[in-house]
């Protein structure tokens, strides 16, 4: 694991179990990041993604990215459901999902919370293949409040 200011990145092992599956990060008191996932068994039973968390240097948006660490940038997992989900008094930015490195997830198959700050599948349209997602959030400036 490799952390400097304002960077987290790690490298896990995610499981083809059938089970629920999460694993979380913290970056700062701000900041935390969670991946939750079903991956079917059958096929490989591990593959290595990375887990990545950053804060632009003035400290006003975070981001949260979570893919796949072959070099194809696909993964060979079938995922049944995934969440990823951002803790903190944070504002949504902009986010993604991948099937592959060049190709995006079709929106059909995830739906954003922006006020939850969480991306997920949308069951019974997911396929079953997704290799990145990718969170950005902007902090919630206090003075901004009413």
């Amino acid at each position: 694991s490799h952390v400097e200011e304002g960077l987290h990145a790690e490298a896990f092992d995610l499981i083809a179990s059938g089970e629920t599956l999460t694993f979380e990060r913290k970056l700062d008191d701000k900041f935390e990041c969670s991946f939750t996932y079903v991956a079917k068994p059958g096929g490989v039973p591990v593959e290595e993604w990375r887990f990545t968390m950053t804060m632009s240097p003035d400290g006003s948006a975070y981001s949260c990215q979570v893919r796949v660490e072959r070099t194809e940038q696909t993964s060979e997992l079938m995922f049944t459901s995934f969440v990823l989900k951002v803790k903190g008094k944070q504002l949504y930015g902009y986010s993604e999902v991948h099937r592959s490195e060049e190709r995006k997830l079709d929106t059909s198959e995830y739906t954003v919370d922006k006020q939850a700050l969480e991306i997920s599948d949308v069951a019974g349209k997911f396929g079953g293949k997704m290799s990145g997602l990718f969170l950005v959030t902007a902090i919630h400036k206090d003075h901004d409040e009413l």
